[in-house]
């Protein structure tokens, strides 16, 4: 069996509060579907070949993804989380451990991932679970521990007491598991709460019962467990993103303007310069000492020291039938 955990990303949702025709987890996040940032979230951290859950819209999803990921398709996106991740489990590839995450968290960090993979296997855990502590934790399940601090259970908001909504520790819905735990788990997850689904979270009580470790990773910064359901999060998420791309490239020498919009594969030597409104798509390399002003550039290279002016737009011409 496979020493890495591989991933398994629940992707089968409809999103209907996005209000469009597009499934959720293609919405285009900083230029790419919001899955593509938690696949190579997934692939950054060193975690084995990825399984995606998919269901509404899976034809669209699966084209989208493509070789980067096998497939499981939940008959019944609505059965809930735990079913989607039985399904999951079934179809990822061999691994003693996986790493369980959502298609629409794109602001998830591969350092986060392996951070979690490192506390599950040294603590010997069944379970471990990413936790962030909220301001404003409505619409996540809550985080309830016992008199000694330890984690006892993950309450859903709907089924949750008025004293259970104070509580500002949430599940992130990011979680590790050995495998063959979850299993048996999950066969013990029913589907008694307010919306007659199986919860994920509700293996967890079940792996405490049965006196197996189940341990919780805090994160270290908050917005990482923001989920996309609406266009308003859509686009509180690709702010974040192209401004932690920014810092990145300005982290390498780079001089970004904070209008400025860098495609995640852009490379650029020191020195080279995205000014105000300055845009890059895929492909494209700049050179040291390079400039751009208010444009946009896709699948180009710039030699050192190249300056491109205000308006310019420079993507390769789509080949027309009967052209050599």
């Amino acid at each position: 069996m496979a020493s890495d955990p591989v991933a398994v990303i629940l992707a089968a949702g409809r999103g209907t509060r996005m209000r469009g025709a597009v499934p959720k987890v293609l919405a285009p996040v900083a230029g790419e579907p919001m899955i593509v940032h938690v696949l190579r979230a997934a692939a950054g951290a060193g975690l084995g070949p990825a399984c995606v859950v998919v269901g509404h819209g899976a034809d669209r999803v699966e084209a989208a993804v493509g070789p980067a990921a096998v497939f499981a398709r939940q008959p019944d996106p609505a059965a809930g989380t735990g079913d989607a991740a039985e399904w999951g489990e079934r179809a990822a590839p061999p691994s003693r451990d996986m790493v369980l995450l959502y298609g629409d968290m794109p602001l998830v960090r591969p350092e986060t991932l392996r951070a979690l993979v490192a506390r599950h296997r040294e603590g010997g855990h069944a379970a471990t679970l990413v936790t962030a502590v909220l301001e404003e934790p409505a619409g996540f399940g809550r985080i309830l521990r016992d008199g000694t601090g330890a984690l006892a259970a993950v309450r859903e908001e709907r089924d949750a007491s008025l004293e259970e909504r104070e509580i500002r520790e949430v599940n992130t819905g990011i979680y590790a598991f050995r495998r063959d735990a979850l299993r048996q788990a999950l066969g013990a997850v029913g589907t008694d709460n307010a919306q007659g689904q199986r919860y994920l979270g509700d293996v967890v009580p079940v792996l405490i019962a049965r006196g197996e470790r189940v341990g919780t990773l805090p994160l270290a910064d908050p917005e990482e467990a923001t989920g996309v359901n609406d266009r308003a999060q859509l686009a509180r998420a690709e702010s974040a993103l192209l401004e932690r791309r920014r810092s990145e490239l300005r982290e390498r020498g780079v001089t970004v303007h904070p209008s400025a919009w860098p495609a995640f594969d852009l490379r650029a030597e020191p020195d080279a310069v995205l000014g105000p409104l300055a845009g890059t798509g895929p492909g494209v390399s700049l050179g040291a000492g390079a400039r751009v002003g208010a444009a946009w550039l896709e699948r180009a290279t710039l030699a050192p020291g190249a300056r491109i002016g205000m308006g310019t737009v420079i993507r390769p011409v789509p080949r027309q039938e009967g052209m050599p």
